[in-house]
């Protein structure tokens, strides 16, 4: 039998080791990551069992995450054997993982087991990373502190929600009577937004500039919206085409001057529409074509941004 390949557990042993008093337990043949010995994920090697022919990690998650999760891209998630009933997690663990986002997904199951105090300090050790970014003035090319606006709009109505809690990774702002709110000093870079402690979807925040509306209570509505951004500029692509690529699907859209584009699908009885892979693709004379996958036909509306490469 081929040996497994160690990095992505090196990747996530790392991830894991990097949260407060955070330790690791051989468990049933596998590393388990716990806090006060209360185990917040585990590592499922491809060559048994557990992963399956894929490498991975079992995380233990918010109620509903789980199901969120595996609904908009069972490509990358998947509802784990033993644990998955209890509502945890699968993240595949391959050359596409999105490791920012796993490391987000981490630190929330982290903070569901730890103790206040290691919360606090987990919280306040992300607060001295964005001082840290905001002050540092000698690289221009790495994330920087800008301060982001959007508006919470009501998916069905098209109004806007106020008194709405958004957040950014620990930022967070109240939406005001008209659903506009505005965070101060976020950090430029990947995020998960949530409103309400719902799960938003992707946000790649780019600048002041970052149109950052999110829309929230779809019902059975399926949508895909988002900006797009030069991926060396950071700013608006204009004009790029937005489409589905899949079985069942040609709907498109075309950004507009701030990046932004919104395709909307419909509002079927099951919330799902088409079926097998589907992806989003991005193409603009300038760039070069980006997709994404966003799983077995689309489900809810979830922002999705995308950066598009110069050609």
């Amino acid at each position: 039998m081929a040996q497994p390949d160690p990095r992505p557990l090196v990747k996530l042993r790392k991830l894991c080791l990097g949260l407060p008093e955070a330790h690791e337990v051989l468990s049933h043949g596998e590393p388990t990551f716990r806090v006060k010995n209360k185990m917040f994920a585990t590592y499922a090697n491809a060559d048994n069992h557990h992963g399956r022919g894929r490498h991975a990690v079992w995380i233990k998650a918010a109620p509903g995450r789980q199901a969120r999760a595996v609904k908009t891209a069972p490509d990358r998630f998947f509802v784990p054997p033993y644990v998955g009933p209890s509502g945890w997690v699968g993240v595949y663990l391959d050359p596409t993982t999105d490791w920012k986002e796993l490391q987000d997904i981490l630190r929330d199951a982290y903070k569901a087991v730890a103790p206040t105090k290691l919360v606090k300090q987990l919280v306040a050790l992300a607060v001295l990373v964005l001082l840290a970014a905001a002050c540092d003035r000698h690289a221009p090319s790495g994330p920087s502190s800008v301060g982001v606006s959007g508006r919470v709009v009501d998916f069905a109505r098209g109004v806007g929600v106020p008194g709405a809690a958004v957040a950014f990774g620990e930022m967070t702002a109240m939406t005001d009577a008209n659903g506009r709110y505005t965070i101060e000093h976020l950090t430029s870079g990947q995020y998960e937004p949530r409103v309400d402690g719902v799960w938003m979807g992707q946000s790649r925040v780019t600048g002041p500039a970052y149109r950052a509306d999110l829309l929230v209570h779809p019902g059975t509505c399926v949508s895909r919206y988002g900006t797009l951004a030069d991926a060396r500029t950071r700013n608006p692509v204009v004009g790029a085409t937005v489409r589905f690529v899949g079985p069942g699907l040609s709907d498109s859209a075309v950004s507009g001057s701030d990046g932004w584009y919104r395709i909307d699908l419909g509002c079927p009885a099951n919330g799902l529409v088409g079926f097998n892979t589907t992806m989003l693709a991005a193409s603009h004379p300038q760039y070069l074509d980006a997709s994404q996958s966003v799983g077995r036909g689309v489900g809810g509306a979830t922002r999705l941004d995308l950066d598009l490469e110069p050609r």
